[in-house]
């Protein structure tokens, strides 16, 4: 919970929380994604998702543009102030992992990341 409370503490700063954060990342990685497709691939309730999506739009970070083939919908694309924002948040990110993982090793490091992913994976 330390961990995860400096991150956030840290996307506090540009009013950001972390759910916003993945959703950004996954619009970045994949233009055009319909919203459908985001609230699948992060396991977050659509109902949820409509409201984060029309913030993330009101601040100017991301447009809905109508689907080639499809009148009906409509795919997300990061805005050039939220490909920017994104960039300060992902900066943010590095910083976070440096600081918290400064005391371990490399081969330590990547330990760590197999075990994470195993305990996803037991999850998940």
């Amino acid at each position: 919970m330390a961990i995860f409370q400096h991150i956030i503490r840290a996307m506090e700063t540009l009013d950001v929380r972390p759910g916003q954060f993945s959703v950004l990342t996954v619009i970045g990685a994949n233009p055009g994604l319909k919203q459908i497709a985001i609230s699948e691939a992060l396991d977050i309730r659509r109902a949820n998702l409509v409201g984060m999506i029309n913030g993330l739009e009101r601040r100017g970070w991301i447009e809905r543009r109508a689907v080639r083939g499809d009148r009906r919908a409509q795919g997300l694309y990061l805005t050039p102030r939220g490909r920017a924002t994104l960039s300060r948040l992902r900066s943010m990110a590095a910083r976070h992992e440096r600081t918290a993982t400064r005391l371990l090793t490399a081969a330590e490091k990547r330990q760590l990341l197999r075990l994470l992913a195993r305990v996803h994976d037991a999850t998940a």
